[in-house]
């Protein structure tokens, strides 16, 4: 590089300095002249939750079960005689209500006519010969009775003629005739008394005689009366199985019919709910119970049909439990009763509750004072969370009585007027500060499912 070029290097150098030491000077002002940042301290803010009450209430235990609707009575008309049927009811047809009493169907009586009369005939005869028997005792009593005073008197008369003889008054041939005189006398008395032997068993052989006659002429009769076929109660026709004018057999089933005035409902329960319904510390055993202390029990049930939007309820009480249990299951069935299932009106629009409808069956059980009741949304495993004095988190843990509906029933672990939390908090961590509010309407629901309202599940 020449003289010149360095000289104008070193000069253009010089003239930069001043304007990078004055930027430098700005910076250092502008350093100075900040403040110092602000250390503000950290805040903690509240959960929002809902929360009721734990109430103490009058508890309703309730128990739902599943069953066909069956009437309590089948009645089957069994042909008892053969013949021809030769009237109908004009209402039997499967599905008519027929009323008690009522001729369902007769078969042709004429052959069990003549039977009946021929049998009276046999009475009749057999009686005549009793009769007729009575008259010969009494007149062969009393021919036995002359024929006794004759022979007296023979008897006198051949003593007589043997003191004749001895004293040669009287001949030895005239008494050889009274001696045979006497004899035949004998002989008629003794004839009569075996006559009179013989009439006890003879009688007793025609009473025998008439005791057959008269049990023939009863059935001869039975057969007359079962021609007829009456319905013994009120009831609907399941089945017909005869027609106007044809041959029945004697066993043949003519007619079903079920009774209406009581329906019946086999419904399968759990084991586990029928213990929470009488309140026993074992597995329910229906010998535990005894039927004639339902109503002291205060036991209630009924019966519902849900039809989509509809419902219809009917009263009922507990009858029986079914013989065995369901091993599989673990389901014990409870016979329930109905009655007066068809007493349906146009104003209640209540269906009648017949054969095979498909029911559900619903048990309450005593009220049970006094008890601890949560939602089941409220109960996390084995614990509750809730508001303590000062509106933070305390998990506890809890030991439940048993479940129904919506809600569990407590036994140990909170007690009434607490504040525990209804609504989902995630995360829950326990002394987690929160911003509480009551919810009237769980706790309203809650009430009404445990004092006997709500949908049973």
């Amino acid at each position: 590089m020449s003289t010149s070029a360095k000289r104008k290097f070193q000069w253009k150098h010089l003239l930069s300095l001043p304007i990078f030491l004055l930027g430098m000077g700005v910076l250092v002002m502008q350093i100075q002249g900040e403040e110092e940042p602000l250390v503000q301290e950290p805040t903690e803010s509240a959960q929002p939750i809902r929360y009721i009450e734990v109430p103490s209430v009058d508890l309703v235990p309730r128990v739902l079960g599943y069953g066909n609707a069956q009437p309590a009575r089948v009645w089957e008309a069994i042909a008892e005689v053969s013949g021809r049927v030769i009237e109908m009811h004009p209402k039997l047809k499967k599905g008519a209500q027929i009323r008690a009493g009522e001729i369902l169907l007769q078969i042709d009586p004429l052959q069990y006519q003549l039977m009946v009369s021929q049998d009276e005939a046999n009475v009749a005869s057999i009686e005549s010969q009793l009769e007729e028997m009575d008259l010969n005792e009494k007149n062969t009593q009393d021919t036995l009775k002359i024929e006794k005073e004759i022979l007296q008197l023979q008897e006198v008369d051949l003593k007589r003629s043997e003191t004749l003889v001895q004293k040669n008054a009287y001949s030895e041939q005239k008494l050889d005739q009274d001696r045979k005189s006497t004899l035949l006398q004998v002989q008629k008395v003794m004839s009569l008394e075996n006559t009179l032997r013989l009439l006890p068993t003879q009688r007793n052989n025609l009473k025998k005689q008439l005791d057959i006659a008269k049990a023939k002429l009863e059935i001869s009769q039975l057969n007359l009366k079962n021609t007829i076929i009456r319905l013994p109660f009120d009831a609907r026709i399941a089945q017909v199985n005869v027609e106007i004018q044809q041959f029945s057999r004697q066993g043949d089933i003519l007619v079903v019919a079920d009774s209406i005035d009581k329906a019946e409902v086999t419904a399968q329960i759990s084991l586990e709910r029928m213990s929470n319904l009488f309140k026993t510390n074992a597995v329910f055993l229906p010998s535990q119970i005894n039927p004639l202390d339902f109503n002291q029990k205060e036991i209630t049930s009924r019966v519902r049909l849900v039809t989509g939007t509809s419902q219809f309820e009917w009263p009922a009480q507990l009858l029986q439990f079914s013989d065995a249990v369901d091993i599989q299951a673990r389901t014990i069935g409870v016979i329930v009763g109905v009655d007066s299932p068809y007493a349906s009106t146009a104003s209640s629009m209540m269906p009648p509750l017949i054969k095979n409808m498909y029911v559900e069956v619903e048990l309450q059980g005593k009220i049970l004072p006094n008890q601890q009741v949560i939602p089941r949304s409220a109960l996390h495993d084995s614990q509750v969370y809730l508001v303590d004095d000062s509106n933070r988190l305390e998990i506890r843990d809890v030991t439940t009585d048993f479940f129904q509906t919506n809600f569990v029933v407590l036994k140990e672990g909170v007690q009434s007027g607490e504040r525990v939390i209804v609504s989902n908090l995630v995360p829950a961590i326990e002394g987690m500060l929160l911003a509480p509010s009551p919810d009237p309407n769980s706790l309203q629901t809650l009430l009404a499912e445990a004092q006997g309202g709500g949908k049973l599940k």
